[in-house]
């Protein structure tokens, strides 16, 4: 007989961007990371009428350890719980900024500072996770550490998920890697809960905006960018799971006039954090 038959499945439910996702649950195991995950999403009563239904994700234990099913039929096998928290992070950030397809989603970390926006802008490994761990940290909420959405009149809100960072750099800022989420020992890649810190905000308007590029050992360097160039770093940085490049332009050119803008490069994820702090303060 297989764990799943033992006990019924569970559904927990999700409110995103007025979308409701239901992800199905075998047993109260595979419950831990969903909720850690995305907890601020979660939906413990009856969905708005205007919120649509999208039940699309199932997980299953089997033989081999858990199985992922999507909507789509795609399966994935996770021996561990930690494979599973991992591939369930994939499957729900797709899910969620499908959920949000509306509204224009910028590749970016960002935190707030009383009513400001700090936006840290750059390409897969610039740096933009450890720049939202050390705002975190320093006590900031955040806006998120890899996506950001972009609501009206130019205003920035949150994409709420655990921050993935190198393990290494957890232990420089003397957070114990054994007691942050699914750490196994032996990842290449640590999940950081915002909520033991500075929070989640809820908006910001953006007065900095940072294109950010680590560098080993170099020094920090920090260049101002006129306005155009601001302008043309958010359009550079519209993910293609959101609103079209021509129908965000109205919001990033309100984005981008409410803000300073940056060419930052770093070597030390912390002395960057603290330098955008002072530039917004």
């Amino acid at each position: 007989m297989s764990r799943s038959s033992l006990q019924p499945s569970t559904v927990i439910r999700f409110a995103v961007c007025d979308r409701i996702v239901d992800v199905t649950v075998p047993d109260d195991q595979t419950t831990v990371p969903l909720r850690q995950l995305y907890r601020p999403y979660e939906h413990p009563g009856v969905a708005s009428p205007r919120a649509v239904p999208n039940t699309t994700i199932t997980i299953r234990t089997t033989g081999d350890g858990f199985a992922i099913q999507r909507v789509d039929g795609s399966r994935h096998i996770c021996p561990t719980l930690v494979r599973l928290a991992t591939e369930l992070e994939f499957a729900l950030t797709e899910t969620f900024l499908e959920a949000c397809r509306e509204l224009p989603q910028l590749h970016g970390a960002g935190a707030v500072l009383g009513s400001h926006g700090l936006l840290a802008l750059g390409s897969q490994g610039a740096g933009k996770s450890s720049i939202a761990l050390n705002w975190s940290l320093a006590g900031l909420p955040l806006l998120g550490d890899d996506v950001l959405l972009v609501g009206e009149r130019g205003r920035v809100l949150p994409f709420k998920r655990l921050c993935k960072v190198d393990p290494s750099m957890l232990e420089g800022r003397g957070v114990p890697l054994e007691h942050t989420p699914f750490w196994d020992g032996v990842s290449a890649e640590a999940w950081f809960d915002p909520a033991t810190a500075g929070g989640w905000g809820v908006k910001g308007t953006a007065a900095v905006i940072a294109r950010v590029q680590f560098s080993a050992r170099e020094p920090l360097t920090v260049r101002p960018l006129d306005r155009q160039a601001v302008l043309s770093l958010l359009l550079g940085s519209v993910l293609p799971t959101g609103c079209a490049r021509r129908d965000s332009l109205d919001r990033l050119i309100a984005v981008a006039e409410a803000a300073r803008g940056y060419d930052m490069t770093f070597g030390d994820a912390h002395e960057a954090a603290l330098a955008l702090i002072e530039l917004a303060a």
